[in-house]
């Protein structure tokens, strides 16, 4: 008898993933960014795109005054799409000249966040 050797060669695809933040909390906020880095530095996962969707009170964290602007904005430099939603902008009486340089502002953060789904992004919600 012979022995027969299989040999299964893992195909690493390119991935889109979009991170959903509706939350100003240090702790979300930490989570997300952590989890972010984390995926870009995982060398098992070949990343296509990334983006963060943030609505709700998590579109305070874009503002160029916050703590966590720091953070991002080195990311968007680095290929985070960041995108904020105007319906939650305006909920914060907040203007465009007043977010961090490089975000995108959608017409509404749960509508981005199924446009991206139905463009092949796995969903992740902090």
């Amino acid at each position: 008898m012979s022995n027969i050797i299989f040999y299964f060669r893992q195909v690493i695809y390119p991935m889109k993933t979009v991170f959903h933040l509706s939350t100003d909390s240090s702790d979300k906020v930490s989570e997300m960014l952590g989890n972010i880095k984390n995926l870009w530095d995982d060398d098992g996962v070949d990343m296509e795109s990334t983006a963060a969707v943030l609505n709700a009170d998590a579109v305070k964290i874009a503002e160029k005054e916050s703590e966590a602007s720091e953070f991002l904005e080195p990311m968007i430099e680095a290929g985070l799409d960041l995108k904020i939603c105007s319906n939650s902008l305006s909920g914060i009486e907040a203007d465009r000249d007043e977010m961090i340089e490089g975000i995108e502002v959608v017409s509404s953060g749960v509508g981005e966040l199924n446009r991206l789904q139905e463009d092949g992004y796995n969903y992740i919600r902090i």
